[in-house]
């Protein structure tokens, strides 16, 4: 057996040794040309090869913009978040859903028709706002007239603009106090006085005043609701039937009641009709 492998390997090599010779002949005038070595940038590496050249430099100016990137990718990241903090989807999501509690009806609507039906009400609320930035902030930096701090600058006093007239007087001033500013002399609820207050300050009052005046709303759409249910559970209990459950019996009722009044149309008017959007 170890004779056949032999045998085997010796047929193998001799067969092989003119392929591996031409190669070798091939290869001998390439490795006679020396490539010119590349030249090293100050504060840096070069690699080159071929047509590809990939040069690194580690001066101060680039690591300032590698951190500049990282602080737009962080940026783009809590972007979303942010932009559901300054518009009115806080409110908007939030009365939608305790009208679906109030209704009893569960995962109907479900909460993808909620969330979309709130993007879409929030940027009917703020499309005036949103063309003003449009024309005074994203046309002129897409025209390199202003620059990106400016752009900025003025896009976050187009948001002050809106949030100031809709934030509660009583929340603008704890968290101005919270925050130790000086605003004596000062009308907090003059919407005219929307820069006094920085965003600091003035985005969580206006968190906190979304949220008290959406439970305000749900509060009052609970009611009517609440006397449905507690009518259906007196003549339940009258007629003596303890174990049937009365949601099962007011849900239809409640559903005739919300169809005749024009529900959905009533409450997205209170919501629009919540907020004052100053004019550009």
């Amino acid at each position: 057996m170890q004779l056949t492998i032999k045998l085997l390997l010796c047929s193998l090599l001799r067969r092989s040794l003119p392929v591996l010779a031409i190669l070798l002949l091939m290869c001998v005038p390439a490795l006679a040309q020396q490539p010119e070595a590349p030249a090293s940038p100050e504060n840096g590496i070069s690699v080159s090869t071929g047509e590809l050249n990939v040069t690194v430099n580690s001066g101060d100016g680039d690591a300032a913009s590698i951190f500049k990137i990282i602080a737009l990718f962080t940026l783009l990241t809590l972007a979303p978040t942010m932009i559901l903090m300054v518009t009115p989807f806080t409110r908007v999501i939030i009365v939608l859903s305790l009208l679906r509690n109030a209704l009893g009806t569960q995962q109907s609507p479900p909460n993808q028709v909620l969330v979309g039906l709130a993007v879409v009400i929030s940027a009917f609320i703020m499309m005036p706002r949103l063309a003003v930035m449009n024309d005074t902030v994203i046309k002129p930096y897409s025209a390199d007239e202003i620059t990106l701090d400016q752009a900025m600058a003025m896009g976050t006093g187009q948001l002050q603009d809106f949030m100031y007239p809709n934030t509660r007087t009583s929340h603008k001033l704890l968290f101005a106090k919270l925050a130790r500013l000086d605003m004596d002399g000062i009308r907090l609820d003059a919407p005219e006085n929307s820069r006094a207050l920085p965003l600091h300050a003035l985005l969580p009052a206006y968190i906190i005043s979304e949220l008290t005046t959406a439970f305000q709303l749900g509060f009052v759409i609970y009611l009517p609701f609440l006397v449905v249910d507690m009518v259906v559970a007196s003549i339940l209990m009258s007629m003596g039937m303890m174990m049937l459950p009365p949601v099962l019996i007011s849900l239809p009722f409640k559903l005739l009641m919300f169809i005749m009044a024009n529900g959905w149309a009533a409450i997205i008017e209170g919501l629009v009709s919540s907020y004052y959007v100053p004019p550009g």
